[in-house]
């Protein structure tokens, strides 16, 4: 099925697919594993194909957090993102992936569960970036996707992340 899907996306002309690629899905137990992440199958079909992958770097593990939508910000969970997102930048340059974006949508509770705002969101980012950069320097970062940039709840947001930290860290803005 996931084969079809991405014929189909090569016939629409489209260069590639945004998705979400959940650290719950590939640490479990305390162990990073690409070969049972939900996403390996078809990062590898899209290669095959020619086609791009911009992953969302999303979905805490259950091991840190305690939801899958809970934003890491402890020492401890912000260390565990860090080797998500280092283990999984290693892995993503051998797909040819060259562009990321840090979760989504983090100014809306169904995705930011306790609501944090923009400053924890980029301290996260920074994270991000930081081991991003490192597994692959030429790799472009961004962020933060906010939902109603024209509205308070987004613009708000958005500038709070801005304010502490995250622009010095961005390659791009996503909204």
């Amino acid at each position: 099925v996931q084969n079809n899907g991405i014929d189909m996306i090569k016939k629409s002309n489209s260069a590639g697919i945004r998705s979400n690629f959940d650290w719950d899905s590939m640490e479990s137990d305390g162990t990073l594993d690409w070969n049972n992440h939900n996403m390996k199958n078809i990062a590898e079909e899209l290669k095959r194909q020619g086609l791009s992958l911009l992953p969302v770097m999303s979905g805490p593990s259950l091991d840190y957090c305690s939801a899958w939508n809970e934003m890491p910000k402890t020492k401890n969970q912000l260390e565990g993102w860090r080797k998500y997102i280092r283990y999984s930048a290693e892995i993503l340059k051998e797909y040819g992936v060259t562009e990321y974006e840090i979760w989504n949508e983090p100014n809306l509770a169904s995705f930011n569960l306790n609501e944090d705002g923009g400053d924890v969101y980029a301290e996260l980012f920074r994270c991000s970036a930081e081991e991003i950069k490192a597994a692959d320097p030429s790799a472009k970062v961004g962020g933060p996707a906010v939902t109603g940039i024209n509205g308070y709840w987004g613009r708000d947001y958005f500038t709070d992340a801005m304010d502490t930290g995250m622009g010095n860290y961005a390659d791009a803005v996503t909204l």
